[in-house]
């Protein structure tokens, strides 16, 4: 089939099922890829049958446009073409990717006279192939079938793989996962490739219709369930869904091509709500469910009248289904804060302690009142406490004098915060060294693309070196990682955490601090008193304003409210805003609730960078859909644990780039496309491939934002998802600020925030389960080895007055 040309004359226009023939395959994840094709031409875009070959000729449709100084297809269709030639090309561009020495042209000729039999005859017959094949020596043919036997059937399972529908990147994983039989696992059910990092639910549908697999199945309706639920559970950070939620969710995911369920069934004239009167729908979807139970890869429970998790049947009212890592998080948790609830303690001394919280105080001339002395008692006495508090109360106030009684009384105490700025900002506080919760657990990850093999150095095997832990901004930490942290905590020790419930939960699942607060025996104290209000603080009134929906107070000092009629005033005004406050201080941020839309953090940062490019004109560096220039500032948007650089802080080689982080690009690499980021105390050097991991951040989202502090903050507030119109999402960007506050809206956004009645409601069992603890008993069970340890007549080693 001809490759079709396009030149620059062809640039805004729409091409529709066009031939390309492809010459390397530039970038891949899923079945999203970018290709270089004959005649100098890219395209980028999904493919409907998988990722294509070096040498497949792909039909393309979309609009053409242009990346530097190449024509470019930026495709809604791309689809490889099945025939011979192709698949002599698939199995030429795999000889290449496997086995060194191999170039093109012999690549083709094997792949011609072979076929998919290639790999079994360059393994039982070299001395035939390399006779039969012009330019294939005997010694290369024999260093080809050394290494077929050395990985023993691996290339055989890898290629017949790759035809099924796989790259050869996913079918190396699909190896990994299932190991030298997953061709024949896979052809029986594809669905087990879900949990495989890369491959989703898309690329199992794809190999399933090239399996010929019934739409009923029950591996495909088990494959959708445990997609959606791990779908459900990510975006919108529930730990359970009711059976109705997943059913119409399920719905969702399997006919979103529009698939029709059943000759009686038209998609289009079946409310979601109504799924389950598809009868062959609900027979399947019920079959899939109790599979997926059986096999422990979801949990299906009920919350019983005394607040105890019990197992119940799939139909039962109020039954409750998540996967089963959430399940069993959960339940961790609950079993780790019992044992914090139910340790011994022995009576405080309280004018001893209160004694040091005065003389601590005093010596620092600092005021405090009855509520942060209580505090301070609350967290040298109980094993597990909370202080919560929002902006000016004192919570900081109450942190620094306790890290100096502990400092004086040579107690061993670990700091540790969600994110790489709030750590930065505990440690301004406790003059001490703060780490990230991941790095306080050194937080390994074999697999990038596979987060949920985390594993975690600091464990119950090899607990925090520590009496005392100490968690703050505790509002943002999930519930994955608040369990390994608890698990890490030895059988002597205590834990602090201090937050304000205000603020927007984690970003991933879990609601951990409003679940502890639920629980009335877990010992909290509030902080109420605002001490910056009392300085005449509009930015700490104007944020508790926003809670109680009030109208919000504009001295036009350090609290400015601008309003304008549409988006492109507003819009220029942030822009004029923000580089008029960097005259007088460099630590300013825009931050906006959405990314989307002209007020949205993505048109704002490409307009500030626009403005820098325009007064110091220099090199780019381009990736990912993205320009860095020398002096951006940049956000790592990607947890990295591989990463080697140098920490000054250290004075030491270390690991590990945390999501959240805030730098500076130093230098660019224009010949490698890469470039050196600045990160407080660390410079980080990044290749093209990694590139993908950065984001501008002159404006970030709330949810980016949190965990940060600084001098000035701009919100930008424009059209956006009536979800985000929430209070508690605007109290936590207005509560960024240290010093002064402007906010620009389209005219009346504000309002409707502050009338909206929108909450972040999750759907948690842990606050329910907490509700089961029972008081202290005299003898307490606490250890997280089931050792009971008597101590009626022993100090509690958890305590540390």
């Amino acid at each position: 089939m001809p490759n079709h040309e396009l030149n620059m004359e062809d640039v805004g226009k729409r091409v529709e099922k066009i031939s390309l023939v492809v010459s390397r395959v530039i970038f891949e994840k899923n079945d999203f890829a970018i290709y270089a094709c004959e005649g100098d031409i890219s395209v980028k875009g999904n493919s409907v049958n998988g990722v294509a070959a070096c040498g497949q000729t792909i039909e393309v449709s979309g609009e053409v446009d242009t990346y530097g100084r190449t024509i470019q297809v930026k495709a809604d269709y791309i689809a490889i073409v099945q025939n011979q030639e192709s698949a002599e090309a698939l199995i030429s561009s795999f000889l290449m990717e496997c086995f060194e020495g191999i170039g093109q042209r012999i690549a083709n000729l094997l792949a011609k006279q072979y076929k998919d039999d290639v790999v079994n005859q360059l393994k039982v017959n070299p001395e035939k192939v390399a006779n039969s094949i012009s330019g294939l020596s005997l010694k290369r043919t024999r260093m080809v079938q050394e290494e077929i036997d050395r990985k023993c059937g691996y290339y055989e399972e890898l290629l017949k793989l790759r035809i099924l529908g796989l790259s050869v990147s996913q079918s190396k994983k699909a190896l990994e996962f299932l190991g030298f039989l997953a061709y024949e696992q896979v052809k029986k059910n594809p669905y087990l490739l879900i949990q495989v990092p890369t491959i989703g639910f898309t690329i199992c549908e794809r190999l399933a219709k090239n399996c010929e697999m019934d739409f009923f199945d029950q591996y495909r309706f088990a494959g959708a369930i445990e997609a959606t639920l791990s779908l459900l559970h990510s975006e919108t950070g529930n730990m359970y869904f009711s059976l109705q939620q997943l059913r119409a969710a399920t719905w969702r995911v399997l006919f979103d091509e529009g698939n029709t369920c059943c000759q009686s069934c038209d998609r289009k004239l079946i409310c979601e709500c109504d799924v389950s009167k598809c009868e062959m729908f609900e027979s399947a979807f019920v079959s899939a469910l109790e599979l997926e139970r059986s096999r422990g890869e979801v949990a299906v429970y009920r919350i019983d009248e005394a607040n105890f998790c019990r197992k119940c049947e799939i139909t039962e009212k109020d039954a409750r289904i998540a996967l089963g890592i959430y399940y069993a998080c959960e339940i961790n948790i609950k079993k780790e804060i019992t044992r914090f609830v139910q340790a011994k303690t022995q009576p405080l001394d309280e004018k001893r302690v209160e004694d040091a919280f005065l003389k601590i105080s005093n010596s620092y001339g600092i005021s405090v009142d009855s509520k942060q002395i209580e505090a301070f008692k609350m967290c040298i006495h109980s094993p597990i406490s909370i202080v919560t508090g929002g902006p000016g109360t004192g919570k900081t106030t109450v942190v620094g004098i306790l890290a100096e009684h502990l400092r004086r009384e040579k107690i061993e105490v670990k700091y540790c915060a969600p994110t790489g700025r709030a750590a930065k900002r505990l440690a301004e506080v406790v003059g001490e060294k703060v780490l990230t919760i991941h790095k306080l657990l050194e937080t390994v990850i074999p697999d990038e693309d596979n987060e949920s093999k985390t594993f975690f150095g600091r464990n119950s095997d090899d607990p925090i070196d520590a009496r005392v832990v100490i968690v703050d901004e505790a509002s943002m930490i999930e519930a994955k990682l608040f369990r390994a942290l608890l698990d890490a905590i030895r059988p002597d020790a205590s834990i602090i955490l201090i937050g304000d419930p205000n603020q927007l939960p984690s970003v991933g699942p879990g609601n951990i601090l409003a679940d502890l607060l639920s629980c009335q025996l877990i010992p909290r104290v509030e902080l109420e008193y605002v001490y910056r209000q009392k300085n005449e603080s509009s930015i700490a009134a104007n944020a508790y304003r926003v809670l109680n929906s009030k109208k919000l107070i504009s001295n036009n000092d350090d609290f400015t409210l601008m309003s304008f009629n549409n988006d492109c005033d507003a819009y220029k005004a942030v822009i004029d805003t923000y580089t008029k406050m960097l005259e007088d201080t460099p630590d300013v941020a825009i931050i906006s609730p959405t990314r989307l839309n002209l007020l949205g953090t993505r048109e704002l940062n490409s307009g500030i960078q626009d403005v820098f490019a325009k007064k110091s004109p220099g090199n780019v560096v381009k990736a990912s859909g993205q320009s860095f220039r020398i002096g951006d500032r940049v956000m790592q948007v990607k947890n990295d644990y591989r990463t080697e650089f140098f920490d000054s802080s250290e004075n030491a080689m270390t690991k590990g780039l945390f999501n959240g982080e805030i730098g500076e690009v130093l230098s660019l690499d224009i010949l490698d496309n890469g470039l050196v980021v600045s990160f407080d105390d660390k410079n980080v050097s990044y290749q093209k491939n990694r590139l993908q991991d950065l984001e501008l951040a002159y404006a970030m989202t709330v949810h980016k934002a949190q965990g940060c502090e600084f001098d000035n903050v701009i919100i930008a507030l424009g059209k956006m998802n009536y979800r985000l119109m929430n209070r508690k999402l605007f109290y936590t960007a207005i509560t960024r600020s240290k010093k002064r506050i402007v906010v620009i809206e389209i005219s009346g956004t504000l309002e409707k925030i502050l009338r909206s009645t929108t909450e972040y409601k999750r759907q948690t069992s842990l606050g329910d389960m907490l509700q089961s603890i029972k008081e202290k008993n005299t003898k307490s069970r606490y250890s997280r080895n089931q050792r009971e340890m008597e101590l009626s007549d022993e100090k509690d080693p958890r305590a540390i007055n």
